[in-house]
């Protein structure tokens, strides 16, 4: 599996994002997302803002009501912002999320070398 975001909290798969903190646990199918989003941070930033097209299917446990942040960490704001919005316009590749074909196909679809 890719590794390209562990660290963060933040894991990609093939049902939607799911992070878990301190305080809570998040799963956001790729059906609640935003088709335009998430927007790009600035360079520097920890999280990225959600987007939700359809909330009401977000699932979170734990003690935090805020579930539109998601923790950056170590990975490039614009890329994890690239790559979210990708898996949402195109559903037909989220199944492969995870695989080393998908990764390399991934990383030339954003023009990643690698």
């Amino acid at each position: 599996r890719s590794a390209a975001w562990q660290g963060t909290g933040l894991r990609l798969r093939p049902d939607g994002l799911w992070w878990r903190s301190a305080f809570q646990s998040v799963h956001v199918p790729w059906p609640a997302l935003a088709p335009d989003g998430p927007p790009r941070p600035d360079l520097q930033a920890t999280h990225l803002t959600l987007a939700y097209a359809r909330p009401e299917l977000v699932r979170r446990h734990g003690l935090r009501r805020r579930v539109d942040r998601i923790p950056v960490g170590r990975v490039h704001p614009w890329f994890l912002t690239d790559v979210i919005r990708h898996y949402v316009a195109h559903p037909e590749h989220r199944a492969a999320i995870g695989t080393e074909e998908e990764r390399r196909r991934l990383l030339g679809v954003l023009g990643v070398a690698f």
